[in-house]
């Protein structure tokens, strides 16, 4: 999985790995990361998976269950937090525990019914 190279000092250029944006102005502009300060969260990490995956969750915003493409997942001591895009466009974050993770054969419905 791809999260960000940190950089040591925010006079560094930082790069997102998954997408590949540079900025050197210590924060990000890609809305596709989710960025933890290094000097105020310096135990982020990757979350140990293999990425993209599709998973379901229920989503405060739509208020309903949304099948989503999970594209990050970011670790620490105090949360886990994924990076999802939704398939029809669109992203957003949310808490780790809060997602189901499809099964093969999930999947295998899933694209049967859209068929």
């Amino acid at each position: 999985m791809k999260v960000l190279d940190q950089a040591a000092s925010e006079d560094q250029v930082q790069t997102c790995s998954y997408c590949g944006n540079e900025n050197d102005h210590g924060a990000f502009n890609c809305l596709e990361c989710i960025y933890y300060d290094i000097n105020k969260t310096p135990d982020a990490k990757a979350y140990d998976t293999t990425l993209p995956k599709l998973a379901s969750f229920f989503c405060p915003a739509t208020k309903k269950e949304e099948t989503v493409i999970v594209i990050q997942i970011v670790q620490t001591k105090k949360d886990t937090v994924v990076g999802y895009r939704f398939l029809t466009g669109g992203n957003g974050t949310h808490d780790f525990r809060d997602f189901h993770f499809l099964t093969d054969s999930e999947i295998k419905k899933l694209a049967g019914n859209s068929l």
